[in-house]
């Protein structure tokens, strides 16, 4: 029996123990080749330290349960003795156990309540967009993305931010969609969802769920990204067309409010499509994510 076989078990606990807890799993997942090994060492040789000394603990209560296990093993091979073997088939015992610990103490670990979201917390402190994704999350707010090719998608996360998955785009359920004036590059928002989640809600389509106009986004194709709150938007937004009207000359204002008492004559009912259906979407998404939980 080598050495470097006996070293195997250990070194397998260790890579068991790191994949599985949660304070390393997150790290392990965006880890490879050097790094993971000797993460998996590191751990490895905690648990045979911690399988040793379990051992003595067991010896001092005059408890060997190794010494009768390897007995039982060694009557039921041929051809092999505990006397000639001894040294071997106790190290061997202990890398076992060490293995058996590290499948096991990781998953035990993450039991503990409250400690696998901080352990999340931590993983991904030093990633802006996941921080940022899991706020929206938690305060179930709507997100922003601005994508490279100009487009803007504003909706709520659908799946859970998981660094251990190392995905590579993130699922939305949208609200309305657009895209960024090259010049200017203000928000120019084309395509409103509520209209139609409001069918849903209704019964009015009932063909179509809410997952049917989910989006994709490729997370290497982002360019930036914000939580978005519709509100907020349109306050700013009357607020820059108040001023700009304001500054207007006088000549162009005062043609600027006939042609807006005309239009309104023409079309006294219109109303911003941002925030038609708003209060009862807001809702619906909020019933829909409640089930979920």
């Amino acid at each position: 029996m080598t050495v470097a076989t006996l070293l195997l078990l250990p070194l397998l606990a260790g890579y068991a123990f790191s994949v599985s807890w949660a304070g390393s799993r997150y790290n392990c997942a965006r880890e490879d080749g050097y790094r993971l090994y000797f993460r998996a060492a590191f751990y490895g040789c905690f648990l045979l330290t911690s399988s040793f000394l379990i051992h003595l603990l067991l010896i001092a209560y005059n408890i060997e349960p190794s010494t009768t296990i390897i007995k039982s093993i060694c009557s039921a091979i041929p051809g092999l003795t505990y006397e000639d073997h001894k040294t071997e088939l106790q190290y061997l015992f202990l890398s076992a156990t060490s293995l058996v610990i590290g499948s096991t103490l990781g998953h035990t670990l993450n039991l503990i309540p409250g400690f696998k979201k901080f352990l999340l917390l931590q993983a991904i402190r030093n990633h802006d967009l996941e921080l940022l994704m899991l706020r929206a999350v938690q305060k179930l707010m709507a997100i922003s993305f601005t994508m490279g090719n100009g487009k803007i998608y504003v909706g709520f996360i659908v799946t859970s931010v998981d660094p251990a998955a190392q995905g590579t785009a993130v699922r939305i359920l949208p609200l309305m969609s657009g895209f960024r004036d090259k010049d200017s590059g203000k928000a120019e928002f084309t395509t409103f969802y509520d209209l139609m989640y409001e069918h849903i809600s209704n019964g009015n389509a009932a063909h179509l769920s809410p997952e049917d106009f989910e989006i994709v986004l490729p997370l290497n194709e982002i360019q930036s990204a914000n939580l978005f709150d519709t509100d907020a938007y349109e306050l700013f937004k009357n607020e820059e067309e108040t001023e700009n009207k304001n500054s207007a000359p006088p000549d162009l204002k005062d043609y600027a409010e006939d042609e807006s008492s005309t239009t309104e004559e023409r079309q006294p009912e219109t109303r911003s499509p941002l925030i038609v259906y708003w209060i009862n979407l807001v809702s619906f998404i909020k019933s829909l994510f409640s089930k979920h939980k």
